[in-house]
């Protein structure tokens, strides 16, 4: 899998994939692509990255695309063709960390355009999300088995009950606080009960820093059907 550090080493991926090779291309070796901008001096600062770039990555056919700290414009219609591209040959993994709004944006309004049944994992890190983007997000995502939205911001019962209500064969669910909040009480019980009811397959949900889940698993008489962790996971993956 190419994992591309610099604006300048995805130029140079883009050239690579616009060679003629007509006998082995090496897009058909490509199935897994992590584009992880390595961090500038300034932690606010984003590497610059050559509108229009995305076009010639659209004929590839990738398994995994994993993102890191990309900040893309939102006026690069290349970026949205690329990830059309990749959901409708078959992506199941998509993970994206420290990613800008608007990077963030488009994913959305990309997934948000079709029922994508081949996207098993999405996991989102450290990427500012409400409640209402998160349920936009998984209506459209019905065969996930792992999600993962980790430091995302203070999600409530009404993202965790649309997860649970359109995601029934979630294997894993990991919802964190961001490092700054301490504690919320806005994932209660009726979280654990939507997703006993409609999540069948479910066999952990990490939720830390959620005191009404704490104080459910703290009750020796209560029991689910998963296991449910209120400790931070030891590692991101």
């Amino acid at each position: 899998m190419p994992y591309i550090t610099t604006a300048e080493s995805l130029d140079r991926l883009s050239t690579t994939l616009s060679l003629p090779s007509p006998h082995f291309p090496y897009k058909d070796w490509v199935t897994g692509l992590a584009l992880h901008m390595i961090e500038q001096e300034d932690e606010y600062t984003y590497q610059s990255i050559t509108p229009g770039i995305f076009g010639s990555l659209c004929n590839l056919k990738l398994e995994t695309l994993s993102l890191l700290r990309m900040n893309i414009s939102i006026k690069d219609i290349s970026y949205h063709q690329f990830l059309k591209a990749q959901l409708d040959q078959g992506l199941s993994e998509l993970h994206l960390y420290q990613c800008t709004p608007i990077t963030l944006a488009t994913v959305s309004t990309t997934i948000q355009q079709h029922s994508w049944v081949h996207l098993r994992s999405l996991c989102i890190h450290n990427c500012y999300l409400t409640d209402t983007q998160v349920e936009r997000m998984v209506r459209f995502c019905p065969s996930l088995q792992l999600l993962r939205l980790d430091e995302c911001g203070c999600l409530s019962d009404t993202a965790m009950l649309t997860i649970a209500q359109n995601c029934l064969q979630l294997n894993t669910l990991v919802v964190t606080l961001p490092r700054n909040i301490v504690q919320s009480n806005m994932i209660t019980v009726r979280t654990i009960e939507a997703l006993q009811t409609h999540c069948l397959f479910l066999k952990r949900f990490i939720c830390t820093g959620q005191t009404r889940i704490s104080e459910y698993v703290n009750n020796s008489n209560n029991s689910t059907n998963f296991y449910i962790s209120v400790s931070d996971p030891h590692s991101w993956a």
